[in-house]
Protein backbone atom coordinates (compact mmCIF):
# COMPACT_ATOMS: atom_id res chain seq x y z
CA UNK A 1 0.00 0.00 0.00
CA UNK A 2 2.87 2.36 0.79
CA UNK A 3 4.48 1.58 -2.57
CA UNK A 4 1.19 2.18 -4.39
CA UNK A 5 0.78 5.52 -2.62
CA UNK A 6 4.28 6.61 -3.67
CA UNK A 7 3.58 5.50 -7.25
CA UNK A 8 0.31 7.47 -7.29
CA UNK A 9 2.07 10.61 -6.01
CA UNK A 10 4.83 10.20 -8.58
CA UNK A 11 2.29 9.74 -11.36
CA UNK A 12 0.44 12.87 -10.23
CA UNK A 13 3.69 14.86 -10.32
CA UNK A 14 4.47 13.52 -13.81
CA UNK A 15 1.04 14.53 -15.06
CA UNK A 16 1.38 17.99 -13.54
CA UNK A 17 4.81 18.46 -15.13
CA UNK A 18 3.47 17.23 -18.47
CA UNK A 19 0.64 19.77 -18.38
CA UNK A 20 3.09 22.52 -17.43
CA UNK A 21 5.44 21.52 -20.27
CA UNK A 22 2.59 21.51 -22.78
CA UNK A 23 1.55 24.98 -21.65
CA UNK A 24 5.12 26.23 -22.03
CA UNK A 25 5.29 24.77 -25.55
CA UNK A 26 1.99 26.42 -26.51
CA UNK A 27 3.16 29.76 -25.09
CA UNK A 28 6.45 29.47 -26.95
CA UNK A 29 4.66 28.70 -30.23
CA UNK A 30 2.30 31.65 -29.71
CA UNK A 31 5.22 33.97 -28.96
CA UNK A 32 7.00 32.71 -32.09
CA UNK A 33 3.95 33.41 -34.25
CA UNK A 34 3.48 36.87 -32.81
CA UNK A 35 7.20 37.71 -32.85
CA UNK A 36 7.66 41.05 -34.59
CA UNK A 37 10.09 41.06 -37.51
CA UNK A 38 11.16 44.36 -39.07
CA UNK A 39 8.38 45.79 -41.27
CA UNK A 40 9.14 45.39 -44.95
CA UNK A 41 9.09 49.18 -45.55
CA UNK A 42 11.72 49.89 -42.92
CA UNK A 43 15.45 50.32 -42.80
CA UNK A 44 15.73 47.29 -40.53
CA UNK A 45 14.37 45.04 -43.26
CA UNK A 46 16.50 46.48 -46.07
CA UNK A 47 19.60 46.28 -43.89
CA UNK A 48 19.27 42.49 -43.95
CA UNK A 49 20.20 42.48 -47.67
CA UNK A 50 23.93 42.48 -47.11
CA UNK A 51 26.88 40.24 -47.84
CA UNK A 52 25.79 37.98 -44.97
CA UNK A 53 22.64 37.13 -46.92
CA UNK A 54 24.57 35.43 -49.72
CA UNK A 55 26.73 33.66 -47.14
CA UNK A 56 23.62 32.31 -45.38
CA UNK A 57 22.17 31.16 -48.72
CA UNK A 58 25.40 29.38 -49.63
CA UNK A 59 25.52 27.73 -46.21
CA UNK A 60 21.97 26.45 -46.60
CA UNK A 61 22.82 24.95 -50.00
CA UNK A 62 25.83 23.17 -48.54
CA UNK A 63 23.72 21.67 -45.74
CA UNK A 64 21.23 20.00 -48.11
CA UNK A 65 21.10 16.25 -47.46
CA UNK A 66 21.19 14.40 -50.78
CA UNK A 67 20.04 10.77 -50.94
CA UNK A 68 23.03 8.48 -51.08
CA UNK A 69 23.80 4.79 -51.27
CA UNK A 70 22.82 4.27 -47.63
CA UNK A 71 19.34 5.64 -48.28
CA UNK A 72 18.78 3.42 -51.32
CA UNK A 73 20.13 0.41 -49.42
CA UNK A 74 17.65 0.95 -46.57
CA UNK A 75 14.64 2.32 -48.45
CA UNK A 76 15.23 0.95 -51.92
CA UNK A 77 12.23 -1.35 -51.63
CA UNK A 78 9.94 1.71 -51.43
CA UNK A 79 11.48 3.13 -54.60
CA UNK A 80 11.06 -0.23 -56.36
CA UNK A 81 7.46 -0.47 -55.14
CA UNK A 82 6.72 2.99 -56.47
CA UNK A 83 8.28 2.15 -59.84
CA UNK A 84 6.34 -1.12 -60.03
CA UNK A 85 3.01 0.55 -59.17
CA UNK A 86 3.64 3.32 -61.70
CA UNK A 87 4.46 0.85 -64.47
CA UNK A 88 1.53 -1.40 -63.56
CA UNK A 89 -1.02 1.43 -63.55
CA UNK A 90 0.32 2.94 -66.79
CA UNK A 91 0.13 -0.44 -68.53
CA UNK A 92 -3.34 -1.23 -67.16
CA UNK A 93 -4.75 2.17 -68.16
CA UNK A 94 -3.17 2.04 -71.63
CA UNK A 95 -4.45 -1.45 -72.37
CA UNK A 96 -7.97 -0.71 -71.13
CA UNK A 97 -8.44 2.71 -72.70
CA UNK A 98 -11.54 1.64 -74.59
CA UNK A 99 -13.25 0.39 -71.42
CA UNK A 100 -12.21 3.48 -69.45
CA UNK A 101 -13.54 5.82 -72.15
CA UNK A 102 -16.98 4.28 -71.65
CA UNK A 103 -16.97 5.23 -67.96
CA UNK A 104 -17.83 8.81 -67.08
CA UNK A 105 -15.65 8.81 -63.98
CA UNK A 106 -12.61 7.06 -65.48
CA UNK A 107 -12.51 8.74 -68.86
CA UNK A 108 -9.90 11.25 -67.71
CA UNK A 109 -7.51 8.38 -66.83
CA UNK A 110 -7.62 7.09 -70.40
CA UNK A 111 -6.51 10.48 -71.71
CA UNK A 112 -3.59 10.70 -69.23
CA UNK A 113 -2.23 7.14 -68.71
CA UNK A 114 1.31 8.25 -67.81
CA UNK A 115 0.12 10.90 -65.36
CA UNK A 116 -2.30 8.40 -63.79
CA UNK A 117 0.47 5.89 -63.19
CA UNK A 118 2.90 8.45 -61.79
CA UNK A 119 0.28 10.04 -59.52
CA UNK A 120 -1.04 6.77 -58.06
CA UNK A 121 2.46 5.36 -57.65
CA UNK A 122 3.69 8.49 -55.85
CA UNK A 123 0.60 9.03 -53.67
CA UNK A 124 0.63 5.38 -52.57
CA UNK A 125 4.26 5.30 -51.44
CA UNK A 126 4.68 8.85 -50.10
CA UNK A 127 2.90 7.78 -46.89
CA UNK A 128 5.87 5.51 -46.09
CA UNK A 129 8.15 8.55 -46.00
CA UNK A 130 5.83 10.79 -43.99
CA UNK A 131 4.37 8.31 -41.49
CA UNK A 132 6.32 5.08 -41.83
CA UNK A 133 9.60 6.24 -40.38
CA UNK A 134 11.38 5.74 -43.68
CA UNK A 135 13.76 8.63 -42.98
CA UNK A 136 13.90 10.03 -46.52
CA UNK A 137 15.88 13.18 -47.16
CA UNK A 138 14.06 16.43 -47.77
CA UNK A 139 15.28 16.61 -51.37
CA UNK A 140 13.86 13.15 -52.11
CA UNK A 141 10.46 14.04 -50.66
CA UNK A 142 10.58 17.24 -52.73
CA UNK A 143 11.15 15.15 -55.85
CA UNK A 144 8.18 12.92 -55.05
CA UNK A 145 5.94 15.91 -54.27
CA UNK A 146 6.98 17.57 -57.53
CA UNK A 147 6.20 14.49 -59.59
CA UNK A 148 2.90 13.90 -57.77
CA UNK A 149 1.89 17.57 -58.03
CA UNK A 150 2.57 17.81 -61.78
CA UNK A 151 0.77 14.54 -62.52
CA UNK A 152 -2.16 15.65 -60.35
CA UNK A 153 -2.41 18.91 -62.29
CA UNK A 154 -2.40 16.97 -65.57
CA UNK A 155 -5.16 14.64 -64.39
CA UNK A 156 -7.24 17.53 -63.07
CA UNK A 157 -6.84 19.34 -66.37
CA UNK A 158 -8.38 16.37 -68.17
CA UNK A 159 -11.19 16.05 -65.61
CA UNK A 160 -12.24 19.67 -64.99
CA UNK A 161 -14.10 21.50 -67.74
CA UNK A 162 -14.11 25.08 -66.43
CA UNK A 163 -10.98 26.94 -67.51
CA UNK A 164 -10.61 28.92 -64.27
CA UNK A 165 -10.65 25.69 -62.23
CA UNK A 166 -7.84 24.22 -64.33
CA UNK A 167 -5.82 27.43 -63.93
CA UNK A 168 -6.46 27.36 -60.18
CA UNK A 169 -5.13 23.80 -59.88
CA UNK A 170 -2.03 24.54 -62.00
CA UNK A 171 -1.31 27.73 -60.04
CA UNK A 172 -1.77 25.96 -56.74
CA UNK A 173 0.55 23.10 -57.68
CA UNK A 174 3.13 25.55 -59.04
CA UNK A 175 3.19 27.58 -55.81
CA UNK A 176 3.17 24.39 -53.72
CA UNK A 177 6.23 22.99 -55.53
CA UNK A 178 8.11 26.32 -55.48
CA UNK A 179 7.39 26.74 -51.76
CA UNK A 180 8.64 23.23 -50.99
CA UNK A 181 11.76 23.91 -53.07
CA UNK A 182 12.53 27.15 -51.23
CA UNK A 183 12.07 25.43 -47.88
CA UNK A 184 14.48 22.66 -48.88
CA UNK A 185 17.02 25.16 -50.17
CA UNK A 186 16.75 27.09 -46.91
CA UNK A 187 16.03 30.46 -48.51
CA UNK A 188 17.01 33.28 -46.10
CA UNK A 189 14.12 34.87 -44.25
CA UNK A 190 14.18 38.29 -45.97
CA UNK A 191 13.93 36.67 -49.40
CA UNK A 192 11.27 34.21 -48.26
CA UNK A 193 9.21 37.10 -46.89
CA UNK A 194 9.41 38.80 -50.27
CA UNK A 195 8.34 35.59 -52.00
CA UNK A 196 5.42 35.20 -49.60
CA UNK A 197 4.14 38.68 -50.38
CA UNK A 198 4.47 38.21 -54.14
CA UNK A 199 2.78 34.78 -54.09
CA UNK A 200 -0.05 36.04 -51.86
CA UNK A 201 -0.53 39.09 -54.11
CA UNK A 202 -0.70 36.87 -57.21
CA UNK A 203 -3.27 34.61 -55.53
CA UNK A 204 -5.26 37.67 -54.39
CA UNK A 205 -5.59 39.05 -57.91
CA UNK A 206 -6.34 35.63 -59.40
CA UNK A 207 -8.98 34.82 -56.77
CA UNK A 208 -10.79 38.07 -57.55
CA UNK A 209 -10.62 37.31 -61.27
CA UNK A 210 -11.70 33.68 -60.88
CA UNK A 211 -14.61 34.70 -58.65
CA UNK A 212 -15.86 36.93 -61.46
CA UNK A 213 -15.48 34.10 -63.99
CA UNK A 214 -17.37 31.78 -61.65
CA UNK A 215 -20.27 34.22 -61.50
CA UNK A 216 -20.32 34.64 -65.29
CA UNK A 217 -20.29 30.86 -65.81
CA UNK A 218 -23.12 30.50 -63.26
CA UNK A 219 -21.18 28.04 -61.12
CA UNK A 220 -22.23 27.08 -57.63
CA UNK A 221 -22.11 29.87 -55.10
CA UNK A 222 -19.76 27.72 -53.02
CA UNK A 223 -16.89 28.39 -55.46
CA UNK A 224 -17.55 32.12 -55.58
CA UNK A 225 -17.64 32.61 -51.83
CA UNK A 226 -14.65 30.28 -51.33
CA UNK A 227 -12.58 32.37 -53.75
CA UNK A 228 -13.67 35.57 -52.01
CA UNK A 229 -12.75 34.10 -48.62
CA UNK A 230 -9.38 33.07 -50.05
CA UNK A 231 -8.83 36.63 -51.31
CA UNK A 232 -9.50 37.98 -47.80
CA UNK A 233 -7.03 35.52 -46.28
CA UNK A 234 -4.33 36.51 -48.76
CA UNK A 235 -4.99 40.17 -47.94
CA UNK A 236 -4.44 39.32 -44.26
CA UNK A 237 -1.20 37.50 -45.16
CA UNK A 238 0.13 40.51 -47.08
CA UNK A 239 -0.78 42.93 -44.29
CA UNK A 240 0.81 40.71 -41.63
CA UNK A 241 3.99 40.34 -43.68
CA UNK A 242 4.31 44.05 -44.40
CA UNK A 243 3.51 44.88 -40.76
CA UNK A 244 6.33 42.67 -39.51
CA UNK A 245 4.46 39.54 -38.36
CA UNK A 246 6.55 37.30 -40.60
CA UNK A 247 6.09 34.07 -38.63
CA UNK A 248 2.31 34.47 -38.49
CA UNK A 249 2.06 35.32 -42.19
CA UNK A 250 4.21 32.38 -43.25
CA UNK A 251 2.33 30.03 -40.94
CA UNK A 252 -1.02 30.99 -42.50
CA UNK A 253 0.37 30.95 -46.05
CA UNK A 254 2.10 27.58 -45.83
CA UNK A 255 -0.75 25.93 -43.92
CA UNK A 256 -3.34 27.27 -46.38
CA UNK A 257 -1.46 26.08 -49.47
CA UNK A 258 -0.81 22.63 -47.98
CA UNK A 259 -4.42 22.28 -46.79
CA UNK A 260 -5.94 23.16 -50.17
CA UNK A 261 -3.55 20.84 -52.01
CA UNK A 262 -4.28 17.99 -49.60
CA UNK A 263 -8.05 18.51 -49.87
CA UNK A 264 -7.92 18.50 -53.69
CA UNK A 265 -5.89 15.27 -53.73
CA UNK A 266 -8.42 13.60 -51.42
CA UNK A 267 -11.27 14.83 -53.61
CA UNK A 268 -9.67 13.22 -56.66
CA UNK A 269 -9.06 9.97 -54.79
CA UNK A 270 -12.68 9.89 -53.57
CA UNK A 271 -13.85 10.57 -57.12
CA UNK A 272 -11.86 7.56 -58.32
CA UNK A 273 -13.14 5.40 -55.45
CA UNK A 274 -16.70 6.27 -56.42
CA UNK A 275 -15.79 5.14 -59.92
CA UNK A 276 -14.71 1.80 -58.47
CA UNK A 277 -18.10 1.52 -56.77
CA UNK A 278 -19.90 2.20 -60.02
CA UNK A 279 -17.86 -0.48 -61.77
CA UNK A 280 -18.50 -2.94 -58.93
CA UNK A 281 -22.27 -2.47 -59.02
CA UNK A 282 -22.69 -2.03 -62.78
CA UNK A 283 -20.00 -3.96 -64.64
CA UNK A 284 -18.62 -6.58 -62.24
CA UNK A 285 -20.24 -9.97 -61.50
CA UNK A 286 -21.82 -8.30 -58.45
CA UNK A 287 -24.33 -6.60 -60.78
CA UNK A 288 -26.09 -9.95 -61.24
CA UNK A 289 -27.55 -9.58 -57.76
CA UNK A 290 -31.19 -8.83 -58.41
CA UNK A 291 -31.62 -5.97 -55.98
CA UNK A 292 -28.51 -4.25 -57.35
CA UNK A 293 -29.49 -4.91 -60.94
CA UNK A 294 -32.87 -3.22 -60.52
CA UNK A 295 -31.75 -0.21 -58.49
CA UNK A 296 -27.95 0.26 -58.68
CA UNK A 297 -28.00 4.07 -58.44
CA UNK A 298 -29.47 4.09 -54.93
CA UNK A 299 -26.98 1.59 -53.50
CA UNK A 300 -24.05 3.34 -55.20
CA UNK A 301 -25.17 6.71 -53.86
CA UNK A 302 -25.60 5.46 -50.29
CA UNK A 303 -22.33 3.52 -50.13
CA UNK A 304 -20.44 6.42 -51.73
CA UNK A 305 -21.89 8.87 -49.20
CA UNK A 306 -20.81 6.61 -46.34
CA UNK A 307 -17.25 6.28 -47.73
CA UNK A 308 -16.95 10.03 -48.35
CA UNK A 309 -17.95 10.88 -44.80
CA UNK A 310 -15.67 8.20 -43.33
CA UNK A 311 -12.60 9.24 -45.34
CA UNK A 312 -13.12 12.97 -44.79
CA UNK A 313 -13.79 12.56 -41.07
CA UNK A 314 -11.12 9.98 -40.23
CA UNK A 315 -8.31 10.86 -42.66
CA UNK A 316 -8.74 14.27 -44.30
CA UNK A 317 -9.76 16.26 -41.20
CA UNK A 318 -6.90 14.87 -39.02
CA UNK A 319 -4.48 15.64 -41.88
CA UNK A 320 -5.69 19.25 -42.00
CA UNK A 321 -5.34 19.57 -38.22
CA UNK A 322 -1.80 18.20 -38.44
CA UNK A 323 -0.92 20.67 -41.23
CA UNK A 324 -2.11 23.61 -39.13
CA UNK A 325 -0.03 22.41 -36.19
CA UNK A 326 -2.90 21.52 -33.88
CA UNK A 327 -1.32 18.07 -33.50
CA UNK A 328 2.21 16.89 -34.15
CA UNK A 329 1.35 13.75 -36.14
CA UNK A 330 -1.49 12.15 -38.04
CA UNK A 331 -1.87 9.47 -35.35
CA UNK A 332 -2.10 12.08 -32.59
CA UNK A 333 -4.58 14.11 -34.66
CA UNK A 334 -6.81 11.09 -35.22
CA UNK A 335 -6.74 10.08 -31.56
CA UNK A 336 -7.29 13.63 -30.38
CA UNK A 337 -10.22 14.15 -32.73
CA UNK A 338 -11.87 10.90 -31.72
CA UNK A 339 -11.34 11.68 -28.02
CA UNK A 340 -13.29 14.95 -28.17
CA UNK A 341 -16.64 14.80 -26.44
CA UNK A 342 -18.87 15.90 -23.60
CA UNK A 343 -19.66 14.49 -20.19
CA UNK A 344 -23.20 13.45 -19.32
CA UNK A 345 -23.03 12.79 -15.62
CA UNK A 346 -20.51 10.03 -15.08
CA UNK A 347 -20.64 9.02 -18.74
CA UNK A 348 -18.53 10.59 -21.51
CA UNK A 349 -19.70 10.63 -25.10
CA UNK A 350 -16.76 11.10 -27.46
CA UNK A 351 -16.56 11.69 -31.20
CA UNK A 352 -15.19 8.19 -31.69
CA UNK A 353 -18.23 6.66 -30.00
CA UNK A 354 -20.56 8.87 -32.03
CA UNK A 355 -18.86 7.88 -35.30
CA UNK A 356 -19.09 4.20 -34.36
CA UNK A 357 -22.76 4.53 -33.42
CA UNK A 358 -23.56 6.50 -36.57
CA UNK A 359 -21.81 3.87 -38.68
CA UNK A 360 -23.83 1.11 -37.01
CA UNK A 361 -27.10 2.96 -37.53
CA UNK A 362 -26.29 3.79 -41.15
CA UNK A 363 -25.27 0.19 -41.79
CA UNK A 364 -28.51 -1.06 -40.27
CA UNK A 365 -30.52 1.27 -42.52
CA UNK A 366 -28.55 0.12 -45.57
CA UNK A 367 -28.98 -3.57 -44.74
CA UNK A 368 -32.67 -2.98 -44.00
CA UNK A 369 -33.16 -1.28 -47.37
CA UNK A 370 -31.51 -4.17 -49.25
CA UNK A 371 -33.48 -6.83 -47.36
CA UNK A 372 -36.75 -4.97 -47.97
CA UNK A 373 -35.99 -4.92 -51.68
CA UNK A 374 -35.24 -8.63 -51.69
CA UNK A 375 -38.40 -9.49 -49.76
CA UNK A 376 -40.79 -7.34 -51.79
CA UNK A 377 -39.35 -7.89 -55.28
CA UNK A 378 -38.03 -11.45 -55.04
CA UNK A 379 -38.79 -13.75 -52.13
CA UNK A 380 -42.43 -12.83 -51.48
CA UNK A 381 -43.19 -11.96 -55.10
CA UNK A 382 -42.24 -15.47 -56.25
CA UNK A 383 -44.66 -16.92 -53.71
CA UNK A 384 -47.41 -14.63 -55.04
CA UNK A 385 -47.98 -12.86 -51.74
CA UNK A 386 -50.30 -9.86 -51.99
CA UNK A 387 -48.69 -6.44 -52.24
CA UNK A 388 -50.07 -5.18 -48.92
CA UNK A 389 -48.83 -8.24 -47.06
CA UNK A 390 -45.39 -7.92 -48.69
CA UNK A 391 -45.09 -4.29 -47.65
CA UNK A 392 -46.21 -5.09 -44.09
CA UNK A 393 -43.67 -7.91 -43.72
CA UNK A 394 -40.91 -5.73 -45.17
CA UNK A 395 -41.76 -2.90 -42.78
CA UNK A 396 -41.74 -5.28 -39.82
CA UNK A 397 -38.30 -6.55 -40.81
CA UNK A 398 -37.22 -2.93 -41.20
CA UNK A 399 -38.33 -2.08 -37.65
CA UNK A 400 -36.56 -5.13 -36.24
CA UNK A 401 -33.25 -4.32 -37.99
CA UNK A 402 -33.38 -0.65 -36.98
CA UNK A 403 -34.16 -1.71 -33.41
CA UNK A 404 -31.12 -4.00 -33.39
CA UNK A 405 -28.97 -1.25 -34.88
CA UNK A 406 -30.21 1.18 -32.25
CA UNK A 407 -29.34 -1.26 -29.47
CA UNK A 408 -25.86 -1.82 -30.86
CA UNK A 409 -25.34 1.92 -31.24
CA UNK A 410 -26.26 2.52 -27.59
CA UNK A 411 -23.96 -0.28 -26.51
CA UNK A 412 -21.19 1.29 -28.57
CA UNK A 413 -21.75 4.54 -26.69
CA UNK A 414 -21.22 2.61 -23.47
CA UNK A 415 -24.58 3.14 -21.81
CA UNK A 416 -25.31 1.08 -18.74
CA UNK A 417 -27.94 -1.63 -18.87
CA UNK A 418 -30.53 0.30 -16.82
CA UNK A 419 -30.27 3.41 -18.99
CA UNK A 420 -30.36 1.20 -22.07
CA UNK A 421 -33.55 -0.45 -20.85
CA UNK A 422 -35.28 2.90 -20.33
CA UNK A 423 -34.30 4.11 -23.79
CA UNK A 424 -35.39 0.89 -25.44
CA UNK A 425 -38.73 1.10 -23.65
CA UNK A 426 -39.23 4.64 -24.91
CA UNK A 427 -38.29 3.51 -28.42
CA UNK A 428 -40.77 0.63 -28.20
CA UNK A 429 -43.55 2.98 -27.14
CA UNK A 430 -42.72 5.30 -30.06
CA UNK A 431 -42.75 2.43 -32.56
CA UNK A 432 -46.03 1.20 -31.09
CA UNK A 433 -47.65 4.60 -31.60
CA UNK A 434 -46.17 4.71 -35.11
CA UNK A 435 -47.73 1.34 -35.96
Amino acid sequence: LSLQEKAANTQAKIEALTIELDNLIVDDQRDALLYASPPMFSSGYFSQFSSELSYAAQKSLNEISWPGSRFFARQGWIVLLQAFLTLFVCTAVFRNRRVLNESERWRFLASRPLSAGIFLGAITTVWFYYFGGAGASAIWILLINTVAGLSFARLSGALVEASWKRKFVYMLMFVFIITELLNVLGLPLPLFRLYTVLAALAFLLLCIRWAGESIRQKDSGFYTWSLRLGALIFVAIIIAELWGKAALAQYIFLSLIDSIATALVFMLLLYMINGVLEWAFRSSPLRRTTVLYKDPDAIIRRVARFLDVAVCGLVLLPSILMIWGVYNSLEAATKGLLALGVNLGSHRISVGFLITSAGILYGSFLVSWIIQKLLIDEVLARRRVETGVRVSIAKLVHYVLIFVGFVLALLALGFEFTKLTIMLSALGVGIGFGL
